[in-house]
């Protein structure tokens, strides 16, 4: 194997033969393959041992389940201490889903692009229920919050450049949250990523898949989670101060003001520590979190004023409507310009 050529990395848990059929299908094309075999039971020894006498293969153990964002970790700190002039790895699952002429044309196309590449599925056909919805509700989640349209976000078939190894290796997410957390770092960042279609193969309803539609999916969807419960938090905030102040002013613009810049700093300091995961203080994102704020201010104290006088109903109902309103368009900006650069997905 050239050194220059990526390496394929498999996490495998309770693999079969089936696995040990693929990999010597791979290295007949001259590529080295890793894979991790993530505490599988004993009833895999037999394919695990077969795998160990590949030539060009080499089996990494974890000795108890910790999960395929930590099985992809440990390829990628092994192919950096042992392959540090590969362009990079190539990911495929275990379980029959990706064949070895798709896992090749994302290893030619990582070669010549050295960009993010996604082995995208197509959908089409007879898809298990449970991953066409997965996927749709997946696609359009992440689409909201990092604002890049992926088909494919959840498929395991990925070219990754050997430039991200070092960051990669310290995302957090141990389990398919990480997959996410992946794609949220190279989209936030502007990195490229390239789509290449291939094959969507489910074997029996896809019943040997380990991903858990309920609990994996919420992983996938904590940031969004975090940012709502960040939002309502100051929210409450923000309209309980309110409605003190303007019981006792009956201003709306000095109510509004008071009770804005309160709830501003809780907000603020919610979604840099713990929504974004900001890695650090930064003068720039708070600059421009002000500016949002006060935009949004304007913008609600103008709209709030008008739609009271044009429908005549209580104050209270139209400002809880109009922030209502606001919620998407507050955490679709922070999310593109206010932490772009500061925060951990």
């Amino acid at each position: 194997m050239k050194e220059d050529k990526p390496v394929v990395l498999i996490p495998a848990y309770n693999p079969d033969e089936e696995l040990v059929k693929l990999v010597n299908d791979i290295v007949r094309s001259d590529l080295f393959v890793i894979v991790v075999n993530d505490g599988s039971i004993a009833k895999s020894n037999t394919a695990l041992e077969s795998l160990r006498k590949i030539k060009n293969c080499s089996v990494l153990e974890h000795g108890v389940n910790l999960g395929k964002g930590r099985a992809i970790k440990t390829g990628i700190n092994h192919v950096m201490i042992n392959f540090s002039d590969s362009a990079g790895i190539v990911t495929a699952d275990a379980d029959g889903q990706h064949t070895v002429k798709d896992i090749m044309k994302v290893v030619n196309k990582l070669q010549s692009k050295k960009a993010m590449i996604l082995g995208c599925r197509q959908f089409k056909g007879s898809i298990p229920l449970r991953s066409r919805i997965g996927n749709i509700i997946t696609k359009y989640v992440f689409k909201f919050i990092i604002g890049k349209n992926i088909s494919d976000t959840q498929t395991g078939l990925r070219g990754i450049p050997s430039r991200y190894f070092r960051k990669f290796m310290t995302l957090k997410g141990e389990k398919y949250e990480y997959e996410i957390n992946v794609l949220a770092y190279v989209g936030k960042e502007n990195g490229q990523i390239i789509e290449e279609p291939i094959d969507t193969i489910y074997i029996e309803g896809n019943k040997t898949s380990h991903f858990d539609p309920l609990l994996d999916s919420m992983r996938i969807y904590f940031v969004l989670f975090r940012f709502l419960v960040s939002s309502l938090t100051s929210s409450v905030v923000d309209y309980v101060l309110f409605a003190i102040f303007f019981l006792l002013s009956e201003s709306l613009v000095y109510s509004a003001v008071v009770a804005r810049g309160i709830s501003m700093s809780v907000n603020y300091n919610i979604n840099k520590s713990w929504v974004f995961s900001a890695i650090k203080s930064n003068k720039k994102s708070f600059a421009k979190f002000f500016a949002l704020a006060c935009m949004s201010l304007t913008g609600s104290c103008l709209l709030v004023s008008y739609l009271t006088n044009l429908w005549k109903i209580n104050t209270f109902v139209v400002k809880m409507a109009v922030e209502s309103a606001l919620f998407l368009l507050n955490f679709s900006i922070q999310r593109r310009f206010v932490f772009r650069n500061d925060y951990e997905a």
